[in-house]
């Protein structure tokens, strides 16, 4: 994304703003753990956790023990 907002009602996965260059994302939800990797300007803004989706909805153990 280079500029504008965008909304996201609910869960954002992994690739969630990754290389944001400007504008505004906004997570109402939950975000997954890689979410604005590579960032490179703008905003995230997530309502509820980044990087806890294995452990809010019962998976098991994540990769390399993240918690």
């Amino acid at each position: 994304m280079m500029s504008g907002r965008v909304q996201v009602k609910g869960f954002a996965s992994n690739g969630a703003g990754a290389s944001m260059h400007g504008g505004l994302l906004v997570i109402d939800g939950d975000a997954g753990l890689r979410c604005g990797i590579s960032l490179k300007g703008g905003d995230i803004v997530v309502g509820g956790s980044v990087g806890s989706f294995f452990r809010l909805h019962g998976s098991g153990r994540a990769h390399g023990d993240l918690w």
